[in-house]
């Protein structure tokens, strides 16, 4: 746990455990491609939300399942995700979405792409 006044980092299964703290903002980079439930872990996050905060998450656009050389040694659950997808989360989870392409990242000569969700409360 890491912790500057107003900044606090956290290590935690989210599938597993809960966290029980309020935030203004929650941040995800290329974790959520791990998980098997991650609309379960967004609607777990939710519940920390602070009125008018908000969850970014960054991870990968779908893709063909080259990005990691090893997918099941490595924890890989899906090869990225679609904006339906994206938007089923925020509908299930009842949460405002902003979806932005973020960058775009050479590997294995191939082009992969990663967005940046925002969600946020209806």
């Amino acid at each position: 746990v890491t912790s500057d006044s107003h900044i606090k980092s956290e290590l935690i299964d989210l599938e597993e455990s809960d966290l029980d703290i309020k935030a203004d903002l929650i941040v995800s980079s290329m974790a959520f491609h791990h998980l098997n439930r991650p609309s379960e872990v967004l609607s777990k996050l939710k519940k920390m939300l602070n009125t008018g905060g908000a969850i970014i998450i960054v991870d990968l656009e779908e893709e063909d399942g080259s990005f990691h050389p090893d997918n099941e040694g490595m924890g890989v659950k899906h090869f990225g995700f679609t904006k339906e997808e994206l938007q089923a989360w925020a509908s299930h989870n009842n949460l405002n979405l902003d979806l932005t392409r973020v960058n775009e990242v050479e590997k294995n000569g191939k082009h992969f792409y990663q967005f940046m969700a925002k969600f946020s409360l209806l």
